[in-house]
């Protein structure tokens, strides 16, 4: 573990969170409205799976107990892992990818080009005038 993150500092980060009904999410709720301070939720799941996947991605920061990441994950040694004031270093932290995440150009560029309709697109270029205006 790195130096101990505040919970102010938390709050800044594009957060990933398991959903609001299950124990963990309790507690770290508390611990943001201790200090004081409105999370920056991007995403919620109670699946852990989705939330390891978007970290893996570098696209979020989470809050969760040290013990819910799986053995299996792959890249375990590039994930920056910091206790949060209040609890116990290993219980639950705060973890994001050491390396720095895509640019936020690269990321709406990378939206961009998902949400295009390349087989219609593809499929209008190969009609010939006539068939365009039907």
């Amino acid at each position: 573990f790195f130096d101990p993150s505040t919970w102010e500092e938390a709050a800044t980060l594009p957060l990933a969170l398991l959903t609001k009904g299950m124990h963990c999410r309790q507690l770290i709720d508390t611990g943001f409205q201790i200090a004081g301070v409105t999370p920056n939720v991007q995403m919620e799941s109670d699946s852990l799976e989705l939330i390891h996947a978007e970290l893996m991605l570098g696209n979020v920061v989470t809050i969760l107990p040290i013990a819910s990441f799986p053995l299996r994950i792959s890249g375990e040694q590039k994930l920056q892992k910091r206790a949060l004031q209040g609890f116990s270093p290993g219980f639950i932290g705060l973890c994001r990818m050491k390396d720095e995440p895509i640019t936020t150009f690269a990321s709406r560029a990378w939206g961009t080009a998902v949400a295009i309709d390349y087989a219609h697109a593809i499929e209008k270029s190969c009609l010939t005038p006539v068939e365009t205006e039907k």
